[in-house]
Protein backbone atom coordinates (compact mmCIF):
# COMPACT_ATOMS: atom_id res chain seq x y z
CA UNK A 1 0.00 0.00 0.00
CA UNK A 2 2.42 2.13 0.74
CA UNK A 3 4.66 1.44 -2.58
CA UNK A 4 1.57 2.25 -4.32
CA UNK A 5 1.35 5.60 -2.25
CA UNK A 6 4.52 6.71 -3.46
CA UNK A 7 4.25 5.96 -6.61
CA UNK A 8 1.26 7.61 -6.86
CA UNK A 9 2.57 10.77 -5.48
CA UNK A 10 5.56 10.95 -7.63
CA UNK A 11 3.40 10.56 -10.79
CA UNK A 12 1.71 13.71 -9.40
CA UNK A 13 5.13 15.70 -8.79
CA UNK A 14 6.69 14.50 -12.30
CA UNK A 15 7.04 17.07 -14.71
CA UNK A 16 4.01 19.55 -15.62
CA UNK A 17 2.22 19.24 -19.25
CA UNK A 18 3.50 21.48 -22.30
CA UNK A 19 0.39 23.81 -23.18
CA UNK A 20 -0.77 23.35 -26.34
CA UNK A 21 0.25 24.68 -29.20
CA UNK A 22 -1.21 27.97 -30.41
CA UNK A 23 -2.70 28.33 -34.03
CA UNK A 24 -2.44 30.55 -36.69
CA UNK A 25 -5.99 31.32 -37.66
CA UNK A 26 -6.70 33.52 -40.00
CA UNK A 27 -9.00 36.32 -39.39
CA UNK A 28 -11.11 37.29 -42.00
CA UNK A 29 -11.19 40.87 -42.83
CA UNK A 30 -14.30 42.74 -43.49
CA UNK A 31 -15.06 43.82 -47.24
CA UNK A 32 -14.98 47.19 -47.86
CA UNK A 33 -18.24 49.02 -48.08
CA UNK A 34 -18.39 50.96 -51.51
CA UNK A 35 -20.16 53.84 -51.62
CA UNK A 36 -22.96 54.24 -53.67
CA UNK A 37 -22.78 56.56 -56.65
CA UNK A 38 -24.02 59.91 -56.53
CA UNK A 39 -24.77 62.87 -59.14
CA UNK A 40 -25.49 66.41 -58.65
CA UNK A 41 -27.53 69.02 -60.21
CA UNK A 42 -27.51 72.60 -58.97
CA UNK A 43 -29.38 75.54 -59.88
CA UNK A 44 -28.91 79.37 -59.03
CA UNK A 45 -31.40 82.80 -59.95
CA UNK A 46 -30.31 85.94 -59.56
CA UNK A 47 -30.87 89.39 -61.02
CA UNK A 48 -31.94 93.36 -60.22
CA UNK A 49 -35.68 92.17 -60.34
CA UNK A 50 -35.01 89.90 -57.34
CA UNK A 51 -34.91 91.03 -53.93
CA UNK A 52 -33.44 87.57 -53.17
CA UNK A 53 -31.53 85.24 -54.40
CA UNK A 54 -32.58 81.22 -54.88
CA UNK A 55 -30.09 78.57 -55.06
CA UNK A 56 -30.79 74.94 -55.17
CA UNK A 57 -29.46 71.36 -55.58
CA UNK A 58 -30.32 67.87 -55.83
CA UNK A 59 -27.88 65.10 -55.07
CA UNK A 60 -28.74 61.60 -56.93
CA UNK A 61 -27.52 58.45 -55.10
CA UNK A 62 -27.98 55.30 -56.90
CA UNK A 63 -27.06 52.21 -55.23
CA UNK A 64 -27.75 48.26 -55.93
CA UNK A 65 -31.76 48.51 -56.94
CA UNK A 66 -32.84 51.48 -54.88
CA UNK A 67 -32.32 55.31 -55.71
CA UNK A 68 -32.37 58.30 -53.07
CA UNK A 69 -32.57 62.10 -54.09
CA UNK A 70 -32.10 65.14 -51.43
CA UNK A 71 -33.15 68.54 -52.35
CA UNK A 72 -31.79 71.51 -50.54
CA UNK A 73 -32.84 75.07 -51.17
CA UNK A 74 -31.07 78.31 -50.00
CA UNK A 75 -31.62 81.62 -50.06
CA UNK A 76 -29.59 84.81 -49.46
CA UNK A 77 -31.23 88.49 -49.04
CA UNK A 78 -30.54 91.30 -51.11
CA UNK A 79 -29.96 91.69 -55.06
CA UNK A 80 -27.18 90.16 -56.75
CA UNK A 81 -25.31 89.31 -60.14
CA UNK A 82 -23.72 86.37 -60.93
CA UNK A 83 -20.32 87.54 -59.79
CA UNK A 84 -21.48 88.87 -56.60
CA UNK A 85 -23.82 85.60 -55.86
CA UNK A 86 -20.87 83.36 -55.96
CA UNK A 87 -18.36 85.68 -54.37
CA UNK A 88 -20.56 87.74 -51.61
CA UNK A 89 -23.85 85.79 -51.16
CA UNK A 90 -24.64 84.62 -47.03
CA UNK A 91 -26.80 81.41 -47.73
CA UNK A 92 -29.38 80.19 -45.56
CA UNK A 93 -30.88 76.86 -45.74
CA UNK A 94 -34.46 77.06 -45.96
CA UNK A 95 -36.00 73.47 -46.91
CA UNK A 96 -34.27 69.82 -47.83
CA UNK A 97 -36.54 67.29 -49.00
CA UNK A 98 -35.77 63.42 -49.39
CA UNK A 99 -37.44 60.89 -51.99
CA UNK A 100 -36.28 57.39 -52.49
CA UNK A 101 -37.57 53.99 -54.20
CA UNK A 102 -36.62 51.72 -56.46
CA UNK A 103 -34.51 51.85 -59.76
CA UNK A 104 -34.71 50.00 -62.53
CA UNK A 105 -32.73 49.75 -65.95
CA UNK A 106 -35.29 49.81 -68.91
CA UNK A 107 -34.04 49.23 -72.29
CA UNK A 108 -31.80 52.28 -73.00
CA UNK A 109 -32.55 54.30 -69.68
CA UNK A 110 -32.91 54.13 -65.96
CA UNK A 111 -36.08 54.32 -64.43
CA UNK A 112 -36.40 56.14 -60.96
CA UNK A 113 -39.61 55.63 -58.90
CA UNK A 114 -39.13 57.77 -55.81
CA UNK A 115 -41.42 58.85 -53.09
CA UNK A 116 -41.53 60.48 -49.62
CA UNK A 117 -44.18 61.05 -47.18
CA UNK A 118 -46.47 63.57 -48.77
CA UNK A 119 -45.34 63.36 -53.06
CA UNK A 120 -43.92 61.28 -55.49
CA UNK A 121 -41.81 61.75 -58.31
CA UNK A 122 -40.77 59.44 -61.22
CA UNK A 123 -37.94 59.93 -63.26
CA UNK A 124 -36.55 58.76 -66.33
CA UNK A 125 -33.29 58.96 -66.86
CA UNK A 126 -30.66 58.70 -70.27
CA UNK A 127 -26.64 59.34 -70.48
CA UNK A 128 -26.20 62.06 -72.82
CA UNK A 129 -23.82 64.48 -73.77
CA UNK A 130 -23.73 68.14 -73.29
CA UNK A 131 -21.95 71.26 -73.75
CA UNK A 132 -21.77 73.66 -70.75
CA UNK A 133 -19.61 76.71 -69.83
CA UNK A 134 -17.20 76.80 -66.82
CA UNK A 135 -17.04 77.31 -63.52
CA UNK A 136 -17.59 80.82 -62.75
CA UNK A 137 -18.12 81.44 -66.05
CA UNK A 138 -21.71 84.37 -65.87
CA UNK A 139 -24.23 85.09 -68.23
CA UNK A 140 -23.73 88.61 -70.09
CA UNK A 141 -25.20 90.39 -73.01
CA UNK A 142 -24.09 89.35 -76.55
CA UNK A 143 -21.74 91.79 -77.70
CA UNK A 144 -23.46 93.93 -79.76
CA UNK A 145 -27.14 93.52 -78.59
CA UNK A 146 -27.04 95.93 -75.19
CA UNK A 147 -30.29 96.94 -74.62
CA UNK A 148 -31.78 94.45 -76.81
CA UNK A 149 -34.85 92.38 -74.06
CA UNK A 150 -34.72 89.59 -76.87
CA UNK A 151 -31.28 88.51 -76.69
CA UNK A 152 -30.81 84.99 -75.23
CA UNK A 153 -27.11 86.52 -73.72
CA UNK A 154 -24.21 84.28 -73.84
CA UNK A 155 -21.00 83.39 -71.55
CA UNK A 156 -18.48 85.10 -69.96
CA UNK A 157 -15.56 83.64 -70.66
CA UNK A 158 -16.92 81.85 -73.92
CA UNK A 159 -15.15 78.68 -73.25
CA UNK A 160 -16.87 75.38 -73.03
CA UNK A 161 -16.68 72.10 -72.30
CA UNK A 162 -18.28 68.59 -73.00
CA UNK A 163 -19.81 66.33 -70.10
CA UNK A 164 -21.30 63.20 -70.00
CA UNK A 165 -24.35 64.04 -68.11
CA UNK A 166 -27.45 61.50 -66.71
CA UNK A 167 -30.37 63.41 -67.83
CA UNK A 168 -34.13 62.94 -66.16
CA UNK A 169 -37.15 63.79 -66.52
CA UNK A 170 -40.39 62.72 -65.68
CA UNK A 171 -41.33 61.35 -69.30
CA UNK A 172 -41.17 58.08 -71.13
CA UNK A 173 -38.85 59.73 -74.17
CA UNK A 174 -36.22 62.31 -73.78
CA UNK A 175 -36.36 65.02 -76.88
CA UNK A 176 -32.54 65.66 -77.28
CA UNK A 177 -33.19 69.15 -78.68
CA UNK A 178 -34.05 70.34 -75.40
CA UNK A 179 -31.01 68.68 -73.64
CA UNK A 180 -28.38 71.66 -73.55
CA UNK A 181 -30.55 74.39 -74.93
CA UNK A 182 -29.05 75.99 -77.67
CA UNK A 183 -26.49 73.32 -77.25
CA UNK A 184 -25.73 74.56 -73.81
CA UNK A 185 -25.68 78.10 -74.64
CA UNK A 186 -28.68 79.05 -73.43
CA UNK A 187 -31.98 80.78 -73.99
CA UNK A 188 -34.42 78.28 -74.41
CA UNK A 189 -33.51 75.31 -71.54
CA UNK A 190 -36.26 72.62 -70.47
CA UNK A 191 -36.34 73.36 -66.78
CA UNK A 192 -38.38 70.28 -66.10
CA UNK A 193 -35.06 68.09 -66.68
CA UNK A 194 -32.48 67.80 -64.20
CA UNK A 195 -29.43 67.35 -65.41
CA UNK A 196 -27.25 65.53 -62.93
CA UNK A 197 -22.80 65.36 -63.27
CA UNK A 198 -20.53 63.84 -60.61
CA UNK A 199 -19.53 66.25 -58.06
CA UNK A 200 -20.35 69.34 -57.76
CA UNK A 201 -22.28 69.01 -60.69
CA UNK A 202 -23.97 71.08 -63.27
CA UNK A 203 -25.62 74.11 -62.39
CA UNK A 204 -28.33 75.72 -64.13
CA UNK A 205 -28.11 79.94 -63.95
CA UNK A 206 -30.51 82.45 -64.12
CA UNK A 207 -30.56 85.77 -64.97
CA UNK A 208 -33.48 88.12 -64.68
CA UNK A 209 -32.96 91.51 -65.03
CA UNK A 210 -35.56 94.50 -66.06
CA UNK A 211 -34.88 94.01 -69.58
CA UNK A 212 -32.20 91.31 -69.78
CA UNK A 213 -32.85 87.58 -69.00
CA UNK A 214 -31.15 84.69 -69.79
CA UNK A 215 -30.19 81.26 -69.04
CA UNK A 216 -27.38 78.77 -69.44
CA UNK A 217 -25.59 75.94 -67.87
CA UNK A 218 -22.22 75.57 -66.39
CA UNK A 219 -19.96 73.59 -64.26
CA UNK A 220 -20.66 74.42 -60.40
CA UNK A 221 -17.57 74.97 -58.22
Amino acid sequence: MRAAAIGLLVAACGPAAAPPVAQNVAVEQPKPVKPPTSFVDRSLSVGSRMPTAFRGSWELFLEGNTARLVQTEQEAPGTFTVERADREARWTTTRTHVEKGPLRHDGDHLALDLESPGDSLFLRCWHRSIVVAMPGARRVPTPGRAGDCTDPGTWSPTTTTRIDALVCGQGDALDDGQVGGLDGQGGSLDETLFRFAPAPGIEVVEVTDDCFQSMGLRLAK
